[in-house]
């Protein structure tokens, strides 16, 4: 009795008899039947049915797939080089029709990527720290006049008590307190002690700075970049971590480390330079923090620092969470922490002091907070902005339309011409797409060259230190993406509209443009003049505001 040999799935066997072409099917099948019975005999007839669907699908490709009848295969590469070459030269014709389409969509991709660089930076605030999602700051809301405020203001007490009671749910528990202070540069360190300096000695630079008194653990979970010595340099009481710009103005060219500085002209505060950090960025709530000195040196120079209470309100307290718990739990654990020390004091605990974590991560974005929690911030003003970036591209690519179709009379005959040779009309809809991918093109070049040159200026006005991303890879990814989308919208409607003009009425000159096909550039005109107003009148508003 002969052998039965398996037979594969017979609609995926159809499939590709349906959509491979003539003269491969015989070859092609013969290797996947070929294949498919060493599978079966190897892995058994269910698995060699999944992987022979699978092949199917995968030799769906344009050198296997059969064309529609009475398709002739051409150059694709020549073909879109003649679409771009006929562009170009319709551009160069038409130079003032160029100019103010190039312009116009170059300023509204402009605008758009203005505001995106600006969301980019407030979407990356506080990301310098490399744990800064499991950073936070303590909050306290009280219950004052049936209103729950929030302060981050908190009792010198606080620190010791989370580290010793709640030490398992943190990594971290920092003190800090952030001050002006004039930084007095001596000319040479004394040699008896760090808090005495040698008779007649002047003091040849005093700068005033804003700085951090912070514990000892406060730059490792920072993570101060430090480009002089160690993150640990605040062991010596008498030490102090310059920013890079602060140490350059104090000492200008000379090497810092180890130099002795005089805090607020006072005796008790000589410190000596232990390490050089890197100026952190504007994106960062530290930014303006040029040094950071002992937690411990202040409270040697403040008695009424030396006796920690839990009604002594003047510092902030910093937590950085364990991998093991988040913040919500770390929040609950902590909540009653002040509460429970401060029950005799009937005052205090009328209002009901409750603690809170605030993540790092929306320190800048969901700053506000009500009733006790987080209600919003500047993410609205960041949705806002994009919102109105998203319009100005929408208006560049609507007059983009707009121009298009206004000379669609001008492009009539040679669409006939093209129809009459032959041309099919989705032929006709990817020349005008690659037009439209030129002219997006040549636009989004021109607004690279007008952010880039425009940069600081706009730095100025909206108190950032941005840069022009050119070395990042999804700046290029996200950029390509945005040429693609803009293109598709800004040519989409010119592509389809005259590429439906009629051949045979085109050669003959009786196109006529009627009231039903004009609507919708009558709609565009409307949408475009109706969201210029809007912005122009949100802008006026929020200037008198300002």
């Amino acid at each position: 009795m002969p052998e039965i040999k398996p037979y594969p799935p017979k609609l995926f066997l159809r499939f590709f008899r349906w959509y491979c072409r003539p003269r491969l099917t015989d070859h092609i099948e013969g290797d996947l039947l070929e294949v498919y019975i060493k599978r079966v005999h190897k892995t058994g007839k269910r698995s060699a049915d999944i992987r022979f669907a699978i092949d199917v699908l995968k030799l769906i490709r344009p050198g296997i797939v059969r064309q529609r009848e009475g398709y002739k295969n051409s150059d694709n590469y020549s073909m879109y080089k003649s679409y771009f070459k006929i562009g170009w030269r319709n551009l160069v014709k038409n130079k003032g029709y160029s100019f103010i389409n190039i312009g116009g969509l170059a300023m509204g991709m402009a605008v758009a990527m203005f505001i995106g660089l600006w969301i980019y930076d407030e979407l990356q605030f506080n990301k310098y720290h490399k744990h800064y999602n499991r950073i936070a700051r303590v909050m306290r809301n009280l219950n004052v006049n049936a209103e729950t405020l929030s302060t981050r203001i908190l009792p010198s007490a606080l620190g010791d008590e989370l580290r010793t009671k709640y030490g398992n749910h943190f990594d971290h528990v920092v003190m800090a307190w952030g001050a002006d202070q004039i930084l007095a540069v001596l000319p040479t360190a004394p040699s008896s002690s760090l808090q005495q300096s040698e008779a007649g000695q002047a003091e040849e630079t005093k700068l005033s700075l804003r700085g951090e008194f912070i514990e000892t653990a406060g730059p490792e979970m920072f993570t101060l970049n430090m480009l002089q010595g160690l993150r640990s340099g605040l062991n010596d009481p008498h030490s102090i971590l310059l920013s890079q710009s602060a140490a350059k103005a104090l000492f200008g060219n000379k090497d810092p480390m180890g130099k002795v500085l005089k805090m607020n002209n006072s005796d008790r505060m000589d410190v000596k330079v232990t390490g050089i950090y890197e100026d952190l960025p504007y994106n960062s709530d530290f930014h303006d923090r040029k040094f950071f000195a002992p937690f411990d040196l202040l409270v040697s120079v403040s008695p009424w620092l030396q006796s920690p209470s839990f009604t002594n309100d003047f510092l902030n307290v910093y937590v950085a969470i364990g991998d093991h718990t988040s913040f919500e739990s770390a929040s609950d654990q902590i909540r009653d922490v002040i509460l429970d020390n401060v029950r005799e004091d009937k005052g205090y605990v009328a209002v009901n002091p409750q603690l809170a974590l605030h993540p790092m991560q929306d320190w800048h974005l969901r700053s506000e907070w009500k009733n006790g929690v987080m209600a919003g911030g500047a993410i609205q003003i960041v949705w806002l902005f994009g919102f109105v970036g998203g319009f100005v591209l929408l208006l560049a690519c609507i007059n983009f339309m707009n121009l298009s179709t206004a000379r669609s009379e001008k492009r009539a005959k040679e669409i006939g011409i093209r129809k009459a040779v032959g041309s099919a009309r989705k032929q006709l809809v990817n020349q005008f797409f690659s037009e439209s991918f030129l002219v997006v093109g040549l636009s989004f070049v021109a607004a690279l060259v007008a952010v880039s040159t425009s940069l600081n200026w706009f730095n100025e006005l909206s108190g950032k230190q941005m840069e022009m991303p050119w070395t990042n890879i999804y700046f290029w990814f996200s950029s390509l993406l945005f040429i693609l989308l803009t293109g598709l919208l800004a040519g989409s409607y010119p592509a389809l509209y005259l590429s439906s003009f009629n051949a045979v009425k085109v050669l003959k000159g009786s196109i006529r443009v009627g009231r039903l096909a004009s609507l919708p550039r009558k709609v565009l005109v409307v949408t475009q003049f109706s969201v210029s107003v809007t912005l122009i009148i949100g802008t006026i508003i929020i200037y008198q505001q300002i």
